[in-house]
């Protein structure tokens, strides 16, 4: 989770995994200002303690991951979230969820962005895109970093920020990978998922989906 604060108001980047009462004495350590919970997607490891919070942002698509009753309020690409002073602009970048969002501050040089950039990306289910489709929306979304000189990624399972360069690494290990030759990373529901590594990045697939996909 990352806490962004504003001279208005504050933005909790993803509300973890288990449901835990310090989380708001914790953010209340570093601010008394309203809170609003931007998710960077719905997978259950980043939406933990997403009832203590009255305003919450999702993508529309990963509504059916949150259980029935949470009130949602739909992110939109491009939207600016002014926190007064701060501002962040939502960018969708689906792939890892159909979903999924990325938090980028152009004026102080970084992006949040969750499971959607990071060291270690899962594309390893029936709804998550296959390497190829992945790897041009991560090349638009790099371009973007460089157009406004963001040069600092934070993730959503690391303490240590990355470079933005980690998108580099992904888009390399994307198209680098290897169905006859790629290590098995772990087996899921009886199936065998893959991962295919390249500097910094490693990439968790489905080899069957691929093969599938040439055959088609």
């Amino acid at each position: 989770m990352q806490l962004v604060i504003g001279k208005n108001k504050a933005a909790l980047i993803d509300a973890g995994n288990i449901k835990s009462y310090e989380l708001l004495k914790l953010i209340r350590q570093f601010t008394t200002l309203p809170i609003a919970l931007y998710l960077t997607h719905g997978h259950r490891d980043h939406v933990g303690n997403i009832s203590f919070f009255d305003e919450v942002h999702l993508g529309i698509d990963d509504y059916t991951m949150l259980d029935e009753g949470v009130k949602v309020i739909p992110l939109t690409h491009g939207e600016k979230i002014d926190l007064g002073g701060t501002v962040l602009e939502a960018y969708a970048l689906s792939g890892h969820t159909a979903g999924a969002f990325c938090f980028i501050n152009k004026e102080d040089g970084y992006a949040l962005t969750g499971d959607i950039i990071n060291c270690e990306t899962w594309l390893c289910w029936s709804s998550s895109d296959l390497p190829h489709q992945y790897a041009k929306k991560v090349s638009a979304f790099y371009g973007e970093l460089q157009e406004y000189g963001v040069k600092t990624v934070f993730e959503g399972h690391l303490l240590e920020p990355l470079t933005a360069d980690i998108c580099k690494d992904m888009i390399d290990a994307l198209y680098g990978i290897d169905v006859e030759n790629d290590k098995v990373h772990h087996i899921e529901n009886c199936s065998i998922k893959n991962q295919h590594s390249f500097g910094k990045s490693t990439i968790i697939y489905d080899k069957e989906r691929i093969k599938n996909e040439k055959r088609i």
